[in-house]
Formats: C-alpha cells, structure tokens, sequence
C-alpha cells in the first residue's frame, strides 16, 4: 500500500545491504525528523491548490505582489480567493470578452458580455448583462464597473449593465362553476284582426228672433231658423294574442 511522504522513513528506502550497518541504521533515523518537517511544508508552496486554505493575510498579499487589478479590500473572502486565483490566466488574456466574462463571475459568479454586433449596438461597445448579486445598490453597481474598466480594453465602451434579480413567490388560481340555462322569448304571434268602423253622427237646433224696433213703428219680424250638424268618426281594431 502506497505510503504518504511524511510517514517514510528514510530507513525505509535505505538499500538493505548497508542499513543493517548500525551507523547507517543511526543517521538515517536522526535526519527522519527534519525530512518529515520538509514533507509538511512542501505544502505552503503549492500556492493556488492551497488558496482556498489560506488565511485572508495571505491572500491580501498575494492580490498585492501579482497585481491582481481589481482588489477591494471590503470584498468578501471567497471573492478575494476568486480574483487571486484567476490573476495569473487574466494577464494572459486581459483585454478581451473572456476576461471581463471571468472577472464578472469571479465577485459575482454570473454575468454574460454581449458584443455590439450581437445586439446591434456600435462598433467597439459591449454590454454585461444576467449579473445576479446578491444586494443591489449603488456601491455593488460602481464595484462591477470598476471590475470591468479594469479588465476589457481601452478601445472598447459598456453600454449596458444589467442586474437581474430572481424573485420567487405563490400564483394561486382559483375558479368556480357557473351552469347557465337561455331562455328565448319569441314576439308573440299576431293573428289577423277585425276592423269595426263605427260612424256617429250629431246635430243640433238652434232658433233665435231678430226684431227691429222702429220709432213709433213695430214691423213684423222674421224668425230664420238655422241648423248646425256635426260628425265624429271612430274606429277600432280588435287584436287577438
């Protein structure tokens, strides 16, 4: 069964035919301890396997001595350890999409970067948009900025930036039933109708005397009689239903 390096023993790969000198067997049992002191520190020089177990000191150090540059020392200690640990591979690339992608998601850990032809904005500008912090406020927003200046290229402008927050809540729908019955009301059926005229006819007499009255003369008069009629017609219609 394989061995750790800190639990072999230097006597252990000594070849057998001189360990059994006990001089040899003295020398390599004094140097055990110092070998194995050597096989515990070989650790704290793997830097970046071992970001994730410095202590926050350490990594304040190491933003500083491989000019990690977008640092702020109010970050939280997961997003220190992000920024150190893609220092190095942001050199490498720094100026283009990939970098201010990495660098977004590094604080963040999310973040898209639309460039001008993919949304129809002007030559040289791009756009980061899907960010989703976890506050949003004035100093998350001027942090992202200043993460991004330091990461695209001088030729290149933001247009756009765009914070998405994720809201979860309950839609309850409800519903009732209804059962509705028409009823059609038809126009009553008209049948055909009698029509019974009735005429009335009136009259009436009028007789009046005009006398003349002469001096010392009474003539004769005459006595016209004159007769006045009136009509009233009336009709009616008799509608069965």
């Amino acid at each position: 069964m394989a061995k750790k390096l800190t639990d072999i023993s230097l006597s252990d790969i000594t070849p057998r035919n001189i360990i059994r000198d006990p001089t040899v067997q003295n020398a390599a049992n004094s140097i055990d301890h110092q070998l194995q002191l050597t096989a515990d520190n070989i650790g704290l020089v793997a830097i970046i396997a071992r970001i994730d177990e410095l202590p926050e000191t350490v990594i304040d150090s190491l933003a500083w001595q491989w000019h990690v540059d977008f640092y702020e020392p109010g970050l939280d200690l997961k997003a220190k350890r992000n920024l150190v640990r893609e220092s190095i591979a942001w050199h490498r690339h720094k100026g283009t999409k990939a970098a201010v992608k990495s660098g977004v998601h590094a604080v963040y850990g999310s973040g898209e970067v639309e460039e001008w032809f993919e949304y129809n904005g002007e030559p040289y500008h791009f756009r980061v948009v899907d960010i989703v912090p976890d506050t949003i406020d004035m100093d998350s927003i001027r942090l992202v900025l200043r993460l991004i200046d330091s990461c695209k290229n001088t030729r290149s402008w933001l247009d756009t930036l765009g914070v998405r927050r994720d809201l979860h809540g309950t839609i309850h729908v409800g519903g009732i039933p209804c059962v509705t019955k028409a009823y059609e009301v038809y126009p009553v059926t008209i049948h055909d109708a009698t029509l019974n005229p009735v005429l009335y006819y009136g009259g009436a007499l009028v007789s009046y005397q005009r006398i003349e009255i002469y001096e010392n003369t009474v003539q004769d008069t005459e006595s016209p009689v004159e007769v006045y009629y009136s009509s009233n017609v009336s009709a009616y219609k008799r509608v069965e239903v």
